[in-house]
């Protein structure tokens, strides 16, 4: 399957994995402006870091990683008693989790709390969400700061971004695993519309939907305790959407551990 002729929708089923999905594009967008040099830049990525550390800013985060990084080393040993099982790729997996379990045992507290309780940080926090843009009115040590040399602030952001290493790392291997879980299988949508069962045991994580670039629709789906609905909808900048009236063939994966 060529994905660049795709348009690739994932949708979590738990709120984990939502945080993960939200956490993998933020740091993705930080990095993509962290090398650029101009103040617009600069300001963009503040904002991605800002984003991440109030997306982080959850106690309970670390533990719940290590839960479902408990659920998995359990799914991962069942595979290593099946006989037909690529015995060197499990493996590697398995060195990846418990590279992960190790350093979630280490720490404690909030991901990236050093860096959201430095002054600088504190102070933009106090205006977080309550004030865009920020002026040199709201925070003189900001609009200071944006004024440095494009060095100087490409040094900074690069080491407030290796605040956020070791969650990236957990997060890339747990979202890596959860993707792995899924198998991508052609489904149609008859006249728009398309449902499935709960027939799935186990967790269940997230559902990825795939649809041809060309098609020009959008899944609205809807998971539940009793399966998966998917309307499919035409986009409609100026009113509302509407479902389709015809038949569709889409790809879509379940991701789900069994343990």
């Amino acid at each position: 399957m060529d994905l660049s002729e795709y348009v690739t929708y994932e949708m979590p089923v738990t709120d984990i994995v939502r945080i993960s999905l939200k956490f993998e594009h933020l740091y993705q967008m930080a990095e993509r402006y962290a090398v650029k040099p101009t103040e617009q830049d600069s300001r963009i990525c503040t904002l991605m870091i800002m984003d991440m550390l109030q997306l982080l800013n959850k106690p309970e985060l670390r533990g719940k990683y290590f839960q479902e990084f408990s659920r998995f080393n359990v799914y991962l040993s069942k595979l290593q008693k099946l006989p037909d099982v690529d015995k060197s790729k499990l493996n590697g997996l398995v060195s990846k989790l418990a590279v992960q379990l190790d350093e979630l045992n280490k720490e404690s507290g909030k991901f990236g709390s050093e860096l959201r309780k430095t002054p600088f940080f504190e102070n933009l926090f106090q205006l977080y969400g309550s004030s865009a843009p920020l002026l040199s009115f709201d925070s003189p040590a900001y609009h200071l700061w944006l004024h440095y040399p494009a060095e100087e602030r490409m040094r900074s952001i690069r080491n407030w971004l290796n605040h956020f290493n070791k969650i990236h790392s957990i997060v890339q291997v747990f979202l890596d695993l959860v993707r792995g879980s899924g198998k991508a299988a052609t489904q149609t949508a008859f006249k728009g519309f398309y449902q499935k069962n709960a027939d799935f045991k186990g967790f269940f994580h997230l559902v990825q939907v795939r649809i041809k670039r060309e098609i020009q629709v959008f899944p609205v789906v809807n998971i539940g305790h009793h399966g998966i609905s998917i309307r499919f909808m035409m986009l409609n900048l100026e009113g509302k959407p509407q479902q389709i009236a015809h038949d569709i063939e889409f790809e879509m994966a379940s991701c789900i551990f069994n343990v």
